[in-house]
Parts: structure tokens; C-alpha cells; sequence
């Protein structure tokens, strides 16, 4: 090995040893988000073998290689938005809303899975509960003071 290149591994270590605990500490910021998309994507999949059951087809591998691609996409793309924060000093954390868009993908599949293997409509059993934006804002009628 020559000298520049002995030069370089020795700045580039040194360089990651000092930066170690910014650099960890950054990256637990996507802790929760990785967590809570294990957890949903886990959910996904185990409604998913509960649809396949209920439809009566054959559970394969296939399955489980979907949901660990999915891991690995969405994963990726969580990781990816977070250096694009850093690189860019953005003032929000992209991350975050990366995140929220894939827990919200895996939220519409398990109610998909939910909804097929029961026959209920989950999102339409909860508009009942949710007031209509339109009604918010109606004028009130005079008669109704």
C-alpha cells in the first residue's frame, strides 16, 4: 500500500471515529420509523395469510418475499430521505413524511385484507363515527338557534 493511500484510510477512520456519535445519533431518528413499519408491514402480513386462508388459496413464499421487498423499498426510501435532509439542511425531516405515506399504503392494505377476509367495510363501518366536513361548516339556519 502507498503512502497517499495509507494517508487516506488513516484520515477516513479517524474522521468516522470523531463523527461516530453524531453520526448514530442521527440515525436513531429513524428508529421509531423503521419500528413502527416492521410492525405494520408484520400486521400486513399476517392479515394477508389470514386472506389467503379465508379464499382458500395456497400460502407460499411468495408471501413472505412481497413483505420483506416491501421492507427493503420502504426502508430505503425512509433512509434515503433522511440523507437528502441532511445533505440539503432542510428544515423539516423528510423522513418523517416518507414514513407517514408508507404506514399510510400499509394502513389501506391490511383494511383491503381485513375487509375482505370479514366482509366489512372498515373504512365505511368508521364513517359513522367521523363528522363530514361539509356538515362542520354549514351555515346554521336561523330555525336552529
Amino acid at each position: 500500500m502507498d503512502q497517499d493511500t495509507l494517508k487516506f484510510v488513516v484520515d477516513t477512520t479517524n474522521y468516522f471515529t470523531k463523527n461516530l456519535p453524531y453520526i448514530l445519533q442521527q440515525i436513531s431518528i429513524l428508529k421509531p420509523l423503521i419500528l413502527g413499519l416492521i410492525f405494520l408491514l408484520t400486521v400486513d402480513f399476517l392479515t394477508g395469510i389470514r386472506k389467503a386462508k379465508h379464499k382458500g388459496d395456497q400460502i407460499n413464499s411468495k408471501g413472505f418475499r412481497k413483505t420483506l421487498g416491501k421492507f427493503n423499498d420502504y426502508s430505503l426510501a425512509i433512509v434515503s430521505s433522511q440523507v437528502f435532509t441532511w445533505m440539503f439542511t432542510l428544515d423539516f425531516t423528510l423522513s418523517y413524511y416518507v414514513a407517514l405515506f408508507v404506514c399510510g399504503i400499509e394502513l389501506k392494505s391490511i383494511w383491503e385484507n381485513v375487509s375482505e377476509t370479514t366482509g366489512v367495510d372498515i373504512v365505511g363501518y368508521f364513517k359513522g363515527f367521523i363528522p363530514n366536513p361539509k356538515d362542520m361548516f354549514k351555515k346554521k339556519d336561523k330555525d336552529d338557534n
